[in-house]
């Protein structure tokens, strides 16, 4: 027997045209969804990418900054060496590798030397006591030898800084340690306190004046 329709025609064609307007909703959340958690991916790439860029750059200025110090620090060795030179030639009883070993030895870890220059001041000694009757006169007066230190180097803070001040204070033979400037200074993106510290090292003898 024949089935008989008993719907009418627009309203069949309604049904699908609603069925396909669904599947073309459906299709366009999903498509959303899919285009949603691919640009959720690519900003996470990007934000990874970002964060591993500034990962490299850090560790780049760290490196670059290590160098520079190395650099800075060799530099210093050699200007070390050609002062040690001079320093040997002032007598048994300054020691040169002495006065370098206490500076590295109470020298922070964290604060550099960029320089280190040393001068010898003499000053005649006035003799007051009149040389005895029939005695010679001394050819060359007494002197009163002193040697001149001037550093310069830098530190993170100043609490670093006057750390290092205290220490060579405390060294017998260091005299009037006192800075005599400090001032920012910036370096590889870093600001740091550059200063100047001056102090005396007694040339005379032991037993001399």
């Amino acid at each position: 027997m024949r089935d008989v329709e008993f719907l009418p025609t627009w309203y069949t064609q309604w049904q699908k045209r609603r069925r396909l307007l669904f599947l073309q909703v459906w299709i366009s959340i999903v498509l959303a969804l899919g285009l949603g958690f691919w640009v959720f991916l690519a900003n996470r790439n990007r934000c990874d990418a970002e964060d591993a860029l500034g990962t490299i750059k850090g560790q780049w200025q760290q490196t670059n900054l290590q160098v520079q110090q190395m650099e800075r620090m060799e530099a210093l060795s050699k200007q070390w060496r050609q002062q040690a030179e001079v320093l040997g030639r002032l007598g048994e009883h300054v020691k040169s590798s002495q006065m370098l070993a206490k500076l590295a030895e109470m020298m922070p870890p964290t604060v550099s030397l960029l320089s280190l220059e040393l001068a010898v001041e003499e000053t005649p000694i006035q003799v007051t006591t009149p040389p005895k009757s029939g005695g010679k006169e001394t050819a060359t007066p007494p002197m009163d030898r002193r040697l001149r230190v001037k550093l310069l180097g830098v530190a993170p803070t100043n609490l670093e800084m006057a750390t290092f001040v205290i220490e060579l204070n405390k060294i017998p033979f260091f005299d009037h340690v006192a800075p005599t400037y400090a001032r920012d200074r910036r370096e590889a993106g870093h600001v740091l306190r550059e200063f100047e510290l001056t102090f005396n090292v007694n040339l005379n003898a032991a037993t001399g004046n």
